[in-house]
């Protein structure tokens, strides 16, 4: 079973593999080196917990899962990092829609 804060890290890395993949890509191309890790800098966090709305973090993602979140340059960043600005954005656990019909509806299996 799952830990709140592994829950956390799993929640946050859905939203920000869909808010952030065209940016982040993006970003990547233009690139001439390849990049280690990306880093989010300045966004609001919000963890899906019902705590208040965290200003300013910046959240490391490496090797496809996030390392680290934290107030904004309170967190080792490596050099060879993709970064994107997040002013004025917001991460938080992504949204799903828990109430689907897969197999017909109410009657039909």
């Amino acid at each position: 079973m799952f830990t709140v804060h592994e829950n956390f890290r799993y929640l946050v890395t859905i939203c920000l593999t869909t808010l952030f993949s065209v940016t982040a890509c993006a970003q990547e191309a233009s690139q001439s080196s390849t990049v280690d890790a990306v880093v989010i800098s300045g966004v609001r966090v919000i963890d899906g917990l019902g705590d208040a709305p965290k200003e300013n973090q910046d959240i490391l993602i490496g090797d496809g899962k996030i390392v680290a979140i934290g107030a904004s340059g309170s967190i080792a960043v490596p050099d060879n990092v993709a970064k994107i600005d997040g002013s004025g954005m917001t991460a938080m656990p992504g949204l799903i829609d828990m109430h689907i019909h897969t197999q017909g509806g109410w009657g039909n299996g």
